[in-house]
């Protein structure tokens, strides 16, 4: 309908005056308990608000592969858009624990991409990021590595995960797909 189409115009445009001016936002309009629970958890990790979760720092994990399954099981509870394909699923263990996930997706020769990382929600991860993305640097054969950004939760405008990888920004796509399109996938 024209309302909504014009609703969303409005919502862009907020959005990007917010970009513009090093700040966030966002509405929420959730059906779903389990994503409404899932952004509310994310919002107060962004915010800071009554967060008292253990910390885990990377230096006191290991790296290992992991099966599709794991993986699977893993992201679809920690991970917005959950499960995301692979060829290869690493995860980074905190005394035996799985706190973290990292998939990556072989395109075509040497050419990879990085289709799913995430943190358990119930704790603050500290570097385990930077610690599997090495770990497959180190131990597979690429040329080029790529990945796409939900930039509603990495934000162009501060250091964020990407950054702190060595990705450069090649492009912003115009017209996204929406969550729910993406969980699908």
């Amino acid at each position: 309908s024209e309302a909504m189409i014009r609703a969303d115009e409005i919502i862009k445009n907020t959005y990007r005056t917010l970009m513009t001016r090093g700040m966030k936002g966002c509405y929420v309009y959730c059906t779903d308990d389990g994503l409404r629970k899932y952004i509310k958890e994310k919002l107060k990790y962004i915010l800071k608000c009554g967060y008292k979760k253990t910390k885990i720092y990377a230096r006191n994990c290991v790296i290992n592969e992991i099966d599709r399954q794991d993986a699977k099981k893993f992201l679809d509870k920690n991970h917005i858009q959950g499960y995301g394909s692979g060829s290869v699923y690493l995860g980074c263990f905190y005394k035996n624990e799985l706190v973290s996930v990292m998939c990556f997706k072989q395109n075509s020769n040497k050419k990879w991409e990085l289709t799913r990382f995430a943190n358990i929600n119930s704790k603050i991860c500290i570097g385990t990021a930077s610690k599997l993305f090495n770990f497959f640097i180190k131990h597979y054969n690429f040329n080029e590595i790529k990945s796409f950004a939900d930039r509603r939760w990495s934000s162009i405008l501060e250091e964020n995960l990407y950054d702190k990888l060595g990705f450069r920004l090649e492009s912003i796509l115009k017209n996204p797909k929406k969550l729910d399109e993406m969980k699908n996938h």
